[in-house]
C-alpha cells in the first residue's frame, strides 16, 4: 500500500515537473496517471490472486489428507430384525476414541417392545451415545447390546437402521413437511 502511494506520488510529481518544464503535455500527464492507476489495480489483483491461491492450496491439502484416510469397512451381520425388538444394554462401557473418560460405564437397561422411554440427562450424560451405539456408529468397549436376545453385531446393520428412527440435536433441516422428510428414507411408508 505504501509502495503504491509512494509510486503514484513520485510519478505525479515527476509528471507535473515535466509539464511545467514543457517536456511533456497535459495529455502525457493524464496518460502517466492512468498507467499508475492501472498498475495499482493490477498489483492489487495480483496480491488478491496470490492470497486466493494460498487459501485454496490449504484447502486442497486438507482435502488430500481427508482422501488419504483409509476407509473402514462396516462389519455387519446377516440377521433381519423384527419391527419392535426388545432392546438390552448389558454392562455396556464406552469411551470415544482418544478419550480417557468413559461416557458409559457398566450401563445396563432393558426396553420392552412397544415400551415408550425417554432419555433425560445433562449434556455429556450419554443419551446420544446410547443411540449411536444402537446404530453401530460405534461398538461398545465392554459389554454388549442385544436385540430380541441376540447380539446387535449379528444383525444386518442396514436392516437395524431401517427399523429405528432418530433425530439428533445437530440435525439437518429441509424445507419440506415432516412426512416428506421421512419419505426421503422410505418412500413407501410416506403415509404411515
Amino acid at each position: 500500500m505504501i509502495v503504491n502511494v509512494s509510486s503514484e506520488f513520485l510519478v505525479l510529481t515527476l509528471s507535473v515537473i515535466d509539464v511545467v518544464n514543457k517536456k511533456i503535455g497535459i495529455g502525457d500527464l493524464q496518460y502517466n496517471l492512468s498507467m499508475v492507476s492501472r498498475l495499482r489495480s493490477q498489483a492489487q489483483e495480483l496480491v488478491d490472486n496470490v492470497n486466493q491461491f494460498l487459501n485454496n492450496n490449504t484447502r486442497l491439502i486438507e482435502l488430500q489428507e481427508f482422501m488419504d484416510i483409509k476407509p473402514e469397512v462396516e462389519k455387519s451381520g446377516t440377521l433381519k430384525l423384527s419391527c419392535n425388538p426388545k432392546i438390552e444394554f448389558c454392562n455396556v462401557s464406552f469411551r470415544y476414541p482418544n478419550s480417557e473418560q468413559y461416557v458409559l460405564k457398566d450401563c445396563s437397561f432393558t426396553i420392552e417392545p412397544h415400551e415408550k422411554v425417554g432419555l433425560i440427562g445433562l449434556n455429556g450424560a450419554g443419551k446420544s451415545t446410547i443411540i449411536k451405539l444402537m446404530f453401530r456408529f460405534y461398538d461398545p468397549e465392554d459389554g454388549c447390546i442385544k436385540l430380541d436376545g441376540i447380539d446387535l453385531k449379528e444383525y444386518d446393520i442396514y436392516a437395524v437402521r431401517k427399523v429405528f428412527g432418530v433425530l439428533f440435536q445437530d440435525f439437518v433441516t429441509y424445507c419440506l413437511p415432516l412426512r416428506e422428510i421421512l419419505a426421503l428414507s422410505d418412500f413407501e411408508k410416506r403415509f404411515d
